[in-house]
């Protein structure tokens, strides 16, 4: 948000004479600046100061090649020819320009007509073509699940109740010491963004906090507790990259099941981030690929299909007089729902810290 904020205000204050190249390395700065500082005070400690040249020069040459990028895809995107008015949205319907059917012919080509065919009819499929349908159908029916618990949430709880919610749990969140205690707020988060239908893969989770225990044993600190070669693992290094690494993904858990699409702040400013959180929610849920030979038209693809999202996937007129007679209940109805659960979530958290307390961790 920081890089974007940053490009925003280069863009505007230059009136366009600073090209994207500039604008890009703006951006990259100010967020390789913005993760140091949340590397040096919350992750790394003073490790953090070791990998910042490497990484704010890995961040230049990035935003720079970003930058080029940019310019050339500008010039080629029929997405940002309809956002700047210089053109008009091709026709997708049939899902040849904007990706539309870039899901089913990935389904065409493993439980399409085809595959079916071949398993109903007299062909047989190969087994490894069955074995790629048969995990395409369980990673459907997970998309599935997930879309329906993620629905069910976001039509029964206030984002703002949420959002609210999410800052005090932080807040008690960050306050906590023990390891124990950080180890249950984790997977109460975890269950929370499961709950709430979000994306997240516990492999990733895993691979960082090892990464952020990893880094903090650089520099060794307290009892020594075993050796791994040249490495040495002392107590107070160990501790405390295990307490960065909870903090750290539980913050991310939180801010996955806190954060909804439908948040809404005041003002100019607030419109603009609630229309950030709602593309970068729809970039996620994206099916699509994005290959390196078909990049600009694969990304050009994406944001086509998000751009018509959003201008055309309002409710019908019927559906919003039926909405306006009926919204001050139903609004009562889900703040009413959203304090409930902000209940049980309170309730939770007290259960917690008095378990932890109670065992002394």
């Amino acid at each position: 948000m920081v890089s974007a904020l940053v490009m925003r205000g280069v863009r505007r204050v230059s009136k366009q004479t600073v090209s994207l190249v500039g604008v890009s390395i703006a951006g990259a700065v100010a967020s390789n600046a913005t993760q140091m500082l949340i590397a040096r005070f919350v992750i790394f400690g003073e490790v953090a100061w070791l990998i910042a040249p490497l990484f704010l020069l890995t961040g230049l040459i990035t935003g720079t090649l970003m930058g080029f990028f940019a310019e050339y895809f500008v010039e080629h995107s029929n997405w940002y020819a309809c956002a700047t008015g210089a053109s008009e949205m091709q026709d997708t319907e049939d899902g040849s320009d904007t990706g539309l059917g870039a899901d089913s012919a990935d389904d065409g080509l493993w439980g399409g007509a085809p595959g079916r065919a071949g398993r109903n009819g007299g062909d047989t499929a190969p087994s490894g073509q069955a074995d790629a349908h048969d995990g395409t159908e369980r990673q459907g029916a997970r998309k599935a699940s997930r879309s329906v618990r993620r629905r069910r949430y976001e039509a029964l709880i206030e984002p703002w109740v949420v959002a609210v919610l999410g800052v005090m749990v932080a807040v008690v969140f960050l306050l906590q010491q023990g390891l124990f205690v950080k180890t249950l707020f984790l997977l109460l988060f975890i269950l929370w963004a499961w709950g709430a239908g979000k994306r997240f893969s516990l492999i990733s989770t895993l691979i960082v906090m090892v990464g952020i225990v990893a880094t903090n044993l650089l520099i060794p600190s307290g009892r020594v507790l075993f050796r791994l070669g040249p490495i040495v693992i002392t107590e107070m290094a160990l501790s405390e990259g295990l307490s960065k690494a909870l903090t750290f993904e539980g913050l991310m858990y939180l801010s996955k099941a806190a954060i909804m699409p439908g948040l809404h702040f005041p003002g100019k400013f607030g419109a603009i981030i609630a229309e950030a959180f709602q593309y970068y929610d729809h970039i996620i849920e994206y099916r699509g690929k994005v290959h390196a030979k078909t990049a600009v038209r694969d990304i050009d693809m994406l944001l086509q299909k998000i751009w018509l999202d959003a201008r055309f996937t309002g409710p019908s007129a019927e559906q919003a007089a039926h909405a306006a007679g009926t919204a001050f209940l139903s609004s009562q109805s889900r703040t009413r729902r959203s304090f409930v659960f902000a209940l049980i979530i309170f309730t939770i958290v007290s259960g917690i810290l008095i378990a932890a307390k109670t065992a002394a961790i």
